[in-house]
Order: C-alpha cells, then sequence, then structure tokens
C-alpha cells in the first residue's frame, strides 16, 4: 500500500522517522465496460499546483510525489489458429493524499469505426464515496476526449465530478 513517511529533526539534526497511512485518498479507474473491438483508452489526472502551475500524472508521467499512475486501458482480440480471445486491460490511478486539491479526470479515447460502440468507464473512488461509471456517448458516438473536474476540502468532502473542458 501507499503511505508517509514524516521526518522531523531538531536544530542538532537528529531526526525521528513516522511512517503514517493517507488520510484523504481518492483513486480513479478507467476499465471496459464490455468486449469488444479493438481499443486504447488514456486516463490523465491534473492538478494545480501553487508556485508550480499545473501537474499530470498518467501513463507517461506515472508517478510524482502527488499521484500514481498504474497500466493502461485497452480491449483487443488475440487471434490463436481459428479463434479470437478477447483480453481487457484496466487503467488504474491514486492519488495518496487529495485534501484541499482540485482535480481533472481527462479520458482520452482512440476512436475507430469498430470501436466506437465500445467507450470505457471511469469510475472515481473518494474515501466516502464511489462516482461512476462516467461513459459518454452521444448519439450513438463517443468523444475523443472527456473530462471531469472534483473538488476535495481540507476535511475530505469531495464534490461529485461534473464535466469540463480538457486540458489536453
Amino acid at each position: 500500500g501507499e503511505y508517509f513517511v514524516d521526518i522531523d529533526c531538531d536544530d542538532d539534526c537528529n531526526c525521528s522517522i513516522k511512517k503514517r497511512d493517507p488520510i484523504c485518498q481518492i483513486s480513479a479507474k478507467l476499465a471496459p465496460n464490455k468486449i469488444g473491438g479493438d481499443r486504447d483508452d488514456n486516463l490523465t489526472i491534473s492538478t494545480y499546483i501553487k508556485d508550480e502551475g499545473w501537474s499530470s500524472c498518467s501513463v507517461r508521467n506515472p508517478s510524482s510525489w502527488w499521484c500514481a499512475h498504474y497500466s493502461d486501458a485497452k480491449s483487443f482480440g488475440t487471434r490463436i489458429e481459428d479463434m479470437v480471445l478477447p483480453s481487457v486491460q484496466a487503467e488504474f490511478a491514486s492519488i495518496p493524499e487529495a485534501a484541499g486539491g482540485t482535480f481533472m479526470f481527462t479520458v482520452s479515447h482512440e476512436i475507430d469505426k469498430y470501436s466506437d460502440n465500445y467507450p470505457f468507464d471511469l469510475y472515481i473512488y473518494t474515501p466516502n464515496r464511489t462516482f461512476g461509471p462516467y461513459t459518454l456517448i452521444e448519439k450513438g458516438a463517443t468523444y475523443s476526449v472527456d473530462a471531469y473536474t472534483m473538488d476535495c476540502d481540507k476535511n475530505c468532502d469531495c464534490s461529485r465530478p461534473i464535466m469540463a473542458a480538457s486540458l489536453l
């Protein structure tokens, strides 16, 4: 699991080290909702860090001090002789300390005419609630990018994610 290490040193460099669990951990999962078609969707989580600007966590930038990202969401078929075996893989990201933060969850869809009917589902988990599945289909088509923002206050009360304009 994920945890924090607090190091407290006095003026003489005598330090105490203490391990502690996250207080406000949130996570997100992007997963195929059904098997069908070849598809490769991506999840990026962004947050604004004072004096640094926007920071992102994704398959291309999998670890930072505020987020850890695992895997890549895919759906594909593997041909073995005259059979096609479906394979699916979910994508997961974890923010160990979300209190007082604003986060944008962006899903980039790799859409072609064969995979358009199989969008992936986004789930967002907070200590008190699960949000999702979020899947945007309009008139039978998915968009190439979906984005949702969520605020968590200092007590880890996180708002329902709302649709937003993507940073990507």
